[in-house]
């Protein structure tokens, strides 16, 4: 079996070349610009559409953003444990 993710795990520091490094800004640059327009807008919800506490609980938008936080963080936990596991099987085999 061929897989090609057992790469992007890398447990010595000195062996990321610049293209790691880019991907890594990039899509930590990514994700930092997603989560400041979602506390923007939960900003302008509270501040300046003034909501109360009754109408948080039936806004869609935290439900969206919970929700979206848990399946993100369970979808990298996932992937994480994966690789890890196709890494020490790889390992054991050779």
């Amino acid at each position: 079996m061929n897989n090609k993710l057992v790469p992007i795990i890398i447990d010595n520091p000195s062996q990321r070349g610049w293209g790691y490094r880019i991907r890594d800004l990039l899509i930590t640059a990514a994700t930092l610009i997603l989560w400041l327009l979602v506390l923007a807008r939960l900003y302008t919800f509270f501040v300046i559409e003034e909501a109360i506490l009754e109408q948080l609980y039936g806004s869609l938008m935290i439900k969206v953003v919970a929700s979206g936080f848990v399946v993100t963080f369970l979808l990298f936990h996932c992937w994480a444990v994966y690789n890890q596991y196709l890494y020490t099987r790889i390992v054991k085999h050779h």
